[in-house]
């Protein structure tokens, strides 16, 4: 048990650092790295995308204030509306091992590389250390 919340607060801290996506409105640099557009959700118009990019910055705002189960609501919402975002899919990732759920936050990582392989827009530490922790845990459980 003490190994699953160490983990969890390492993977809020993941969530948090500034190698992976915003956790407010003033980290803009990150922000870019994941709510830009990628090209297998690109199909939708300007607006879409500018939703979407307040959709994903609350999401790590909720998850920074520990409202999981509105984060879960919010990333479900957006891959609703881009289900072919590798980016959203990485971000359920987050949200899902954040929430304890590391079946399913694997299962969106792995989707998240397969829409595209190598996730080269995702910070690449942040996918790291995503994997890393989600590995470690698929060892102890």
């Amino acid at each position: 048990m003490r190994d699953v919340v160490k983990t969890i607060g390492c993977i809020g801290l993941l969530l948090q650092s500034a190698a992976c996506a915003p956790v407010s409105a003033q980290d803009s640099t990150a922000k870019a790295d994941v709510t830009a557009p990628d090209a297998a959700s690109s199909a939708g118009g300007d607006s879409s995308s500018k939703k979407s990019d307040a959709r994903v910055n609350d999401i790590y705002e909720a998850v920074r204030l520990g409202q999981l189960d509105r984060a879960r609501h919010m990333i479900e919402q957006v891959l609703k509306d881009h289900p072919r975002s590798s980016k959203a899919h990485f971000v359920a990732a987050e949200v899902y091992a954040k929430s304890g759920n590391f079946r399913t936050a694997k299962l969106e990582l792995d989707l998240a590389e397969e829409l595209q392989p190598g996730l080269p827009s995702i910070n690449p530490r942040s996918v790291a250390e995503l994997r890393r922790e989600l590995a470690r845990l698929g060892n102890n459980h």
